[in-house]
């Protein structure tokens, strides 16, 4: 499974063609190892949601709006950590 920035998210099947599993800007994607039905995968605005069936359907984790937190904190040149606040928050 993976996410790919402005396309969502891909798991891997065993074909040469990847299935879309998950719409948005796809970012981290994970898989529980000790049941590979449940995996996990997030997108802006750190926003995250689980499968229970391998991506097949989603449930919302996300904290709320009002709580949610930049997707890219790695980033310098955000506008928030140019005025002193830290940018993933």
């Amino acid at each position: 499974m993976a996410g790919t920035q402005d396309n969502g998210t891909i798991r891997f099947t065993g074909s040469t063609v990847w299935d879309h599993i998950a719409d948005a800007t796809g970012a981290i994607g994970g898989v529980n190892q000790l049941n590979p039905n449940t995996v996990y995968h997030s997108y802006y605005y750190v926003s995250l949601e689980r499968s229970n069936n391998k991506g097949n359907t989603w449930t919302n984790l996300s904290p709320p709006a009002s709580r949610r937190c930049s997707t890219r904190p790695w980033r310098s040149s955000e506008p928030r950590w140019q005025s002193g606040a830290p940018p993933w928050c």
